[in-house]
């Protein structure tokens, strides 16, 4: 068998595309693996480091006069981050390139340092077997209007005062107007509703349409614009042509149509945008803008809907002004001012219908496309083998290609983020919503997944409608994942405190699998090496990055063994949630991928593909060390042979030409367990792996075969990745006795004796439940059989607000019971003004003083049941209720109240509540009803406990 002399994720082929799928230079199917890199190179490094939560009042505005150069790193740290990212299999880079680090100074100014800059870097990438696709990003316009992406000077173009941003309501700038008390991170994405953004987003893609009046130095504002940015990234292909790293050029990340298409301009809708913080409606904007000061609506973070009004300010009551020469689109008829001084809409529909022919607007055909095609072929005059990446609209469908568009060479890039989970900066496994449904009119039963498999679930369904969403739209392109990812300050940012991050893994896992199920590239957001703790990504309150500096910092101290170099470069230091990002792939495929899997808990992975490719016989599957270092790797193969090289992390099948081909090849992969070692050995050869003789076995190939590295110098010799996977890690680390405990070993005796008789004690009550009254009619529980202390419930609800409900909850018991009560958590959100977001029930009403001996577990659950009646609802004190909104609601708008609650019922008996759990989620679990147990009349039988 012969062995390549590369890596299945060096990237160092030609890469071409025979319609959906990606291919190299011999025919096979690549399948991209990569990173975002970085967050923080939206912000420039000079005059002074760049991060949103610092404010030079004279540096700040001084927009011309910065330098990108050593974003997203200096060249001397290149080496350590691109072996980093190579080692971890993420060898195609997305590399932010904002258009104010190219044309900051002034229109047709180019930063050549910068350039020359970026040239020195991409020329290292093919050492690394790393490609990379430039993305010219951008985040609501420009970093002055809250965001990044365009120079300041492109709202001079415009009319716009950028100093004047924060007075009058135009965008919120974390630099500028972050202070105490102010809404937390995720404020940035509400300036898409803000005038400055939606402003310029207007011009830039339909200023001749909407604006004509208005222009700059004779030509009209769009095609100012448009010609700048186009010039712009043409100036930087033509510079970077001779790189064999760059592959593709991104037209524009995350494009917005600003005001373009809004059926009407009293408000916006909260379904379709974020109001959050201030929110004017574009009236109000205009307004404001203007110098007229307006009372806006104020929203806060709420549930079960994202945000809810709080209350309303006046803004701009200085009479400021956001326009150097008066306001664009009162200069174009769209609002007046009456006699009373009252802004007044004159044309509510101006931007859903052309102004001239009265024909509906559509922003794709009219506007996106058009500029699209033109970017497009700018880039490839200097270059046809460019590929060119196209976004969809934000939560959209991707625009209609017909044959008049510009195809060659076009892939298609969407993003995808749980919007619900980012937001809240929240994620437990326990239950996820699919916001892509419910934005195309779904209803929340059906957007609603429980549980870690109903989470793959959701993201798989998503991701899956994405892509089909481009396949029926752009036409057979091939498709790349160009943003997806996790915030890592999760959950109050727990992990950073006690380095716990099985969520976020959980999390990532999911997110992830569905992308591999769905077999999509893709490039996660992001790799940043100046993410910390405090202020993540450095920019507008974002943590996403994979890589930390302080975690770093605290690996290196783990791991410092006098050799302090050695420990800095460690491949693995500073990493996070890599057990669920370093996981094997299927890089280069000799045929067409089927389906792909892999499984966290058993690090089991499987492949199919249909063995079709005519220019090669060998699949390249990448294998991490970091789960699969030092082990024997167990491959099951239908057809063909396997090879495993450590040093190149790589997993090599191959068939013989001349072999009659299956329809199928189906490839599993999985780490040798003892059980199974017992039933075969093996040898180790220079040419590769064998199964002892002695066995009766043959050379590796067939149906089963084991595979360990040869004897060949390892490249991570120095590496030590965790060797037990997650989640144990946590649990032995906290299992492991320090020296003074093992000293206090005749203490711990006595109180393992004395824990003996409360775990007696404990079983004890629980097998008193069966007595009468002890266990509440309609309510079952059950020990935990790992840990006696954690009981599993569930209780059905026939009667009252939450009729028809089934729901599931958790009782954790404190070793120190019964003198402290058991805590009560609900497994699914439950709108009820005892439980706060988390499930989390207060039984302070009932139990204001724990009575140990007294007070037992069989009256918390009577607690339980009686929490859904009526007649103790209506006897609620506000200060034992969790839900301050939930209780007002009852007391105040009982229908609200009313509906809300059976929407909680209805979704605890959804097939993805009841059927999608793990075990570890609630032991008490459920099946569907059948004929075969109940005969053909399972009427009293509503569903089955197992």
């Amino acid at each position: 068998m012969t062995h390549p002399d590369r890596s299945a994720h060096d990237l160092n082929v030609p890469i071409q595309h025979s319609g959906r799928w990606f291919q190299d230079n011999l025919g096979r199917t690549l399948l991209l693996r990569g990173i975002n890199v970085c967050g923080s190179s939206k912000l420039p490094t000079r005059p002074y480091p760049g991060s949103t939560h610092l404010y030079d009042d004279i540096l700040f505005w001084d927009h011309r006069n910065v330098s990108f150069v050593n974003r997203p790193f200096p060249l001397e740290d290149a080496h350590e981050h691109f072996s980093r990212l190579s080692a971890w299999g993420l060898t195609l880079i997305r590399l932010l390139v904002p258009w104010e680090s190219i044309e900051h100074e002034g229109p047709g100014c180019y930063d050549e340092e910068y350039i020359d800059y970026l040239r020195q870097l991409i020329e290292m990438m093919p050492r690394y077997g790393i490609k990379c696709i430039i993305d010219p990003h951008q985040d609501t316009w420009s970093r002055f209007s809250g965001g990044s992406g365009a120079p300041g000077w492109t709202f001079e173009v415009a009319g716009l005062n950028i100093k004047h941003f924060k007075e009058t309501g135009a965008a919120y700038v974390h630099n500028t107007n972050a202070v105490p008390g102010d809404p937390l991170p995720m404020v940035w994405p509400t300036n898409y509703t803000k005038l400055a953004s939606c402003t310029m987003f207007t011009l830039f893609f339909a200023g001749d349409t909407f604006a004509p009046h208005r222009t700059y130095q004779s030509q009209s504002i769009q095609q100012f614009l448009n010609h700048h940015f186009i010039e712009a990234y043409r100036h930087l292909a033509e510079r970077l042509s001779d790189l064999e790293a760059v592959l593709a050029f991104e037209f524009m990340n995350e494009p917005h149509p600003g005001y373009i298409g809004l059926d009407h301009l009293d408000s916006f809708d909260p379904i379709m945008n974020l109001l959050f913080g201030d929110s004017p409606t574009p009236l109000q904007s205009f307004a404001l803008g203007d110098g007229i000061p307006q009372t806006v609506d104020v929203y806060i973070k709420s549930w079960p809907f994202p945000t809810k009004k709080s209350h309303d300010r006046v803004i701009n009551a200085s009479q400021t002004s956001a326009w150097f020469s008066g306001c664009v689109w009162k200069e174009h008829g769209v609002w007046t001012v009456d006699d009373q001084g009252v802004p007044r809409l004159v044309n509510t529909h101006y931007f859903s219908k052309h102004p001239k022919t009265g024909e509906k607007i559509s922003f794709y055909e009219d506007f996106y496309k058009p500029l699209v095609n033109r970017y497009v072929a700018a880039i490839q005059s200097v270059k046809k083998e460019y590929y060119c990446l196209v976004e969809p609209l934000a939560n959209e469908k991707p625009p209609v290609y017909n044959e008049h568009d510009h195809h060659h060479n076009v892939i298609f890039s969407p993003h995808w983020y749980d919007l619900d989970s980012v937001f809240y900066k929240k994620f437990n496994a326990r239950m996820t919503h699919d916001v892509q449904c419910l934005q195309r009119g779904g209803n929340v039963f059906s957007a609603t997944y429980f549980g870690k498999r109903g989470a793959k679930k959701n993201y798989r369904g998503q991701i899956k409608n994405i892509k089909e969403d481009g396949l029926l739209n752009m036409g057979e392109k091939p498709c790349i994942m160009g943003e997806v990812g996790i915030p890592m300050d999760l959950n109050n940012k727990m992990a950073f405190e006690d380095d716990n991050y099985e969520n976020h893994v959980h999390f990532m896992d999911a997110i992830i699998y569905a992308l591999e199920t769905n077999l999509i590239s893709f490039t996660l957001w992001n790799y940043d090496v100046f993410n910390d703790h405090e202020y993540g990504d450095h920019w507008n309150g974002e943590n996403f990055s994979i890589y930390s500096v302080k975690k770093s910092e605290e690996d290196y101290m783990r791991h410092d063994d006098g050799n302090s170099k050695l420990s800095k470069k460690h491949l693995y230091d500073g990493g996070r949630v890599l057990e669920a990002v370093l996981r094997p792939y299927a890089a280069k495929v000799a045929g067409t991928p089927v389906s792909a899997e892999f499984n966290i808990d058993t690090l089991q992975y499987t492949f199919s593909f249909i063995p079709d490719c005519k220019g090669s016989t060998t699949t390249e599957i990448f294998v991490p060390y970091f789960h699969y270092g030092n082990k024997t790797i167990k491959t099951d193969v239908s057809f063909g042979r396997c090879s495993y090289i450590e040093e190149f992390q790589t997993l090599y099948h191959q068939y013989e030409l001349n072999d009659p081909l299956p329809k199928l090849v189906t490839i599993t992969m999985g780490i040798l367990t003892t059980e199974s070692a017992n039933s075969c050995s093996v040898m180790m050869s220079k040419k590769g792996p064998y199964i002892s003789p002695s066995t009766g076995a043959r050379k590796l190939g067939g149906l089963s075969s084991t595979t360990r590295s040869p004897n060949v110098s390892n490249v991570f010799s120095h590496v030590r990745p965790p060797t037990t996977p997650l989640p144990f890690q946590h649990r032995l680390r906290r299992m492991k006795l320090s020296d003074e405990e093992e000293e206090e070993e005749q203490d711990e005796t006595v109180y393992s004796i004395s824990e003996s008789f409360k775990r007696y004690d404990l079983m004890t009550e629980f097998i008193n439940l069966k007595n009468p009254n002890h266990c509440p009619l309609g309510v079952y529980v059950m020990p935990s059989s790992e840990n006696l202390y954690v009981w599993y419930g569930v209780i059905f609800v026939h009667q009252g607000y939450y009729s028809s409900g089934t729901f599931k909850f958790r009782l954790a018991i404190p070793e120190s019971y019964p003198e402290y009560p058991p805590a009560v958590t609900f497994m699914s959100d439950m709108f009820h003004p005892l439980v706060d977001g988390g499930g989390n029930l207060s039984i302070t009403q009932q139990f204001p003083t724990w009575r140990p001996y007294e007070d037992y577990i069989f009256h918390i659950l009577h607690y339980i049941k009686n929490i859904f009646k009526k007649n103790i609802l209506d006897r609620l004190i506000d200060k034992h209720c969790f839900n301050k909104e939930a209780y007002r609601l009852y007391r105040t708008d009982i229908k609200v109240f009313s509906k809300l609650a059976q929407q909680c019922s209805q979704l605890s008996i959804t097939e993805s509540y009841l059927f999608d759990h793990f075990p570890d989620d609630n032991l008490i679990r459920f099946s569907p009803m059948s004929e075969s147990k109940f005969g053909k009349h399972p009427m009293d039988c509503k569903r089955l406990l197992y």
